[in-house]
């Protein structure tokens, strides 16, 4: 199941021979319970720039993006950059 932050969560049934690839910092999503065998395969790649001290952790300058020009809280702004950002999993807990 994929979530996007503001979204309806996305349910992706398994299917034999469906391959699903995603970047896992981030696309919110976890695993629904299998009712019956399946097989999963989970890739890790790890660097300097993933999950950056400044990709993870709320800062101001976050919270100073999402203004509107009025200088309250732009719901859409901020929701629009939630869902490109791996900051949408710290939120999202």
């Amino acid at each position: 199941e994929l979530l996007s932050v503001g979204e309806a969560p996305v349910l992706l049934e398994p299917l034999a021979g469906r391959v699903v690839l995603f970047l896992s910092d981030r696309v919110l999503h976890q695993v629904r319970p299998a009712l019956a065998p399946r097989v999963c395969f989970t890739f890790w790649i790890d660097g300097r720039t993933v999950n950056a001290d400044d990709d993870v952790l709320l800062r101001s300058r976050h919270l100073s993006a999402w203004k509107g020009d009025d200088g309250t809280l732009d719901v859409a702004r901020a929701l629009h950059m939630l869902r490109q950002s791996p900051l949408q999993r710290s939120v999202s807990r």
